[in-house]
């Protein structure tokens, strides 16, 4: 069985890495429509309806970075939608990427006393989630 580092996982906005991201997640999500009746038998059943999407991140607070906390930040004051990217990167072995648009939620700058400043956030779909295959190098 074939595995991959998490490390190679990387969220990509406007074609950019967020610098610094210690940790992401893909989160696909389908609302499940109740469609039980009495002819059911006793079991519940549903259908698929609205489908969504959402990028999670942790990053460290990098000021120099390509894609820093500011700039995630001004996507939000300027109401900006981004293209994002969730993507095996830099193994050679191909993979695959998802891809969306997508908006800002929740971001949140943590600084405790004597560690590390640190950034967090959502990127929330619109839209549809798009699946395709990174080429091998």
């Amino acid at each position: 069985m074939s595995k991959i580092n998490g490390t190679n996982l990387v969220v990509v906005v406007n074609g950019v890495c967020i610098a610094g991201c210690t940790s992401c997640s893909l989160n696909p999500d389908v609302n499940i429509t109740e469609t039980t009746s009495k002819d059911s038998a006793g079991w519940e059943e549903g259908m698929q309806t609205k489908r969504s999407w959402a990028v999670d991140f942790d990053a460290l607070y990098d000021p120099a970075g390509v894609y820093s906390a500011e700039e995630l930040i001004d996507t939000i004051i300027n109401r900006q939608s981004v293209t994002i990217e969730f993507a095996t990167q830099g193994t050679g072995n191909g993979g695959l990427k998802w891809s969306g648009t997508a908006n800002l939620q929740s971001p949140s700058i943590s600084a405790p006393m004597e560690d590390v400043v640190t950034i967090s956030g959502t990127f929330k779909g619109t839209g549809p989630l798009a699946k395709r295959t990174v080429s091998a190098s």
